[in-house]
């Protein structure tokens, strides 16, 4: 695997883990910090 493909992985996770807190939160709307989090994510899964 090269340190690209671990950076994605680890921001995949990443994104996960966020989606299955707000999942955990009764499917509560994402908040302002949550969205802020998933699209810096996004962003960085872009080579």
């Amino acid at each position: 695997m090269t340190e690209y493909d671990m950076g994605y992985s680890a921001a995949v996770a990443d994104a996960a883990s966020i989606v299955l807190g707000v999942a955990e939160r009764n499917l509560t709307a994402l908040d302002t910090q949550d969205m802020a989090a998933l699209t810096g994510m996004i962003r960085n899964l872009t080579p």
